[in-house]
């Protein structure tokens, strides 16, 4: 934790918005909890649609040419028919109804987005007449089972042609083979539909509506910030695991969709535990870099968030055995029982978005640390030590090189376990305490 990891009553403003457009479920004022849903939608996904602006076999003129033709931007809304591009001799209109995301001048295309909300949920297809056949014998001619999902432009049926040509018949849309009709001759594919919806995240009050979209969600909190974590928003009963090591045997089976804090470490075998369970989330003070990779089953990256995991996690002290500082457990302690929010999301280089957990709570408010000096402990936040604790030993009073070529302010930290003083970067090092206010036990960085 930094000198500002905890802060007095945050006044929290979050934007909550669906992916598309859909309906509101709150009102301006509402009280919210964190799981309350603010907003849904059930659409069907739009398909792209690649439309070529010169027909096939033929050379795309210049770009030049292109563009003096264009009736379109990137960005754009069309309605289906609409002219996409004026050339000599032809109209290039829109298929569909969408949205242009990408001009290609130089290929000569244009890439459409279709509209999810002008998408029709059953495409029929006149199958039998494509493939010049009877009607009931379209059954033999099938490449495809009633039940197979199909993407866009796959194949479904196919029969021979003409000397020797082939016909086939192709999904104009992405979906779900329903029924092959032999009386109609008729092909019926059902569009997907997708269904989204936000939640509010915060305890809070809706301060906003967004029509179709969502709504501004209001909060006043405590904000425990975190050195690294995992995992995306969550959020459930805040239950104390204890201020030592977390192992399996202490994840009961009653933390199922609860947030466990617990003021040391957490091993790799009790991550293995909470997955079991069902936990919402966990706050630790640190855990082993190695058993948390592979309790993930990658190698950690500095910008995290969209990991395979069923629950956030937020390391306050960071990689190694360290113990969570007095400060912050006593504040977890403090709200046992009540609901807290959390978000393990990491950007440790530009941007430093850090992991935190977000409690519903008037607490004072609590600073430690300070300036970096002499004799004061430290963290590693990037490079070859990161997320390692030490003691700073000495400032450089002139900018020093490091291997990359740049000129920096330096210090000099006597790193935990790593034998003799480095020279590391000012920029990357944090202040834990401050040289007259080491708590007793942590001189060492453990636990």
């Amino acid at each position: 934790m930094s000198e500002q990891s905890l802060l007095s009553r945050a006044h929290l403003r979050v934007q909550r918005r669906l992916p598309v457009f859909g309906e509101v479920l709150v009102a301006a004022g509402d009280a919210v909890q964190p799981w309350t849903v603010l907003a849904r939608a059930h659409q069907m996904p739009g398909d792209p649609y690649v439309v070529s602006l010169v027909p096939a076999g033929r050379m795309v003129p210049d770009p030049a040419v292109l563009e003096r033709g264009l009736h379109v931007a990137v960005g754009d809304t069309v309605a289906q028919d609409d002219v996409l591009c004026h050339l000599p001799g032809q109209d290039v209109r829109a298929p569909v109804a969408g949205r242009v995301e990408l001009i290609s001048l130089l290929r000569g295309r244009i890439l459409l987005r279709e509209d999810p909300k002008s998408a029709q949920p059953v495409v029929v297809i006149d199958a039998a007449r494509q493939l010049d056949i009877w009607r009931a014998m379209l059954p033999m001619y099938m490449v495809r089972r009633v039940g197979e999902k199909i993407p866009r432009g796959g194949v479904i049926a196919a029969a021979p042609g003409a000397r020797g040509a082939v016909l086939h018949v192709v999904a104009p849309a992405a979906g779900t083979l329903e029924r092959i009709d032999t009386q109609t001759g008729y092909i019926y594919l059902v569009r997907p539909v997708a269904s989204s919806e936000v939640r509010a995240f915060l305890q809070g009050h809706v301060a906003e509506v967004l029509p179709g979209e969502g709504a501004i969600v209001e909060s006043e909190a405590t904000v425990l910030q975190g050195v690294y974590g995992l995992g995306a928003e969550r959020w459930g009963e805040l239950l104390l695991a204890g201020e030592g090591d977390l192992h399996p045997a202490a994840v009961a089976a009653e933390a199922a969709g609860k947030v466990l804090a617990v003021g040391g470490r957490v091993t790799g075998a009790a991550l293995a535990r909470c997955r079991a369970v069902g936990v919402a989330g966990l706050v630790a003070a640190s855990c082993d870099g190695a058993e948390l990779a592979a309790a993930v089953g990658h190698e950690l990256g500095s910008v995290t968030g969209r990991e395979d995991l069923p629950f956030a996690l937020v390391l306050t002290e960071g990689f190694g055995s360290l113990s969570m500082h007095p400060a912050a457990w006593s504040l977890l302690r403090s709200q046992s029982g009540r609901s807290v929010s959390l978000v393990g999301a990491t950007q440790i280089r530009s941007g430093g978005v850090r992991p935190r957990v977000i409690l519903y709570t008037e607490t004072a408010a609590v600073r430690r640390g300070g300036d970096i000096l002499p004799g004061g402990r430290v963290r590693v936040l990037r490079g070859r030590y990161f997320g390692r604790t030490g003691m700073l030993v000495a400032m450089a009073e002139q900018p020093r090189t490091f291997g990359s070529g740049a000129l920096l302010a330096a210090a000099q930290v006597a790193v935990d376990g790593a034998g003799e003083p480095v020279w590391l970067p000012r920029a990357n090092l944090e202040s834990l305490y401050a040289a007259s206010a080491a708590p007793q036990g942590t001189a060492d960085g453990q636990a």
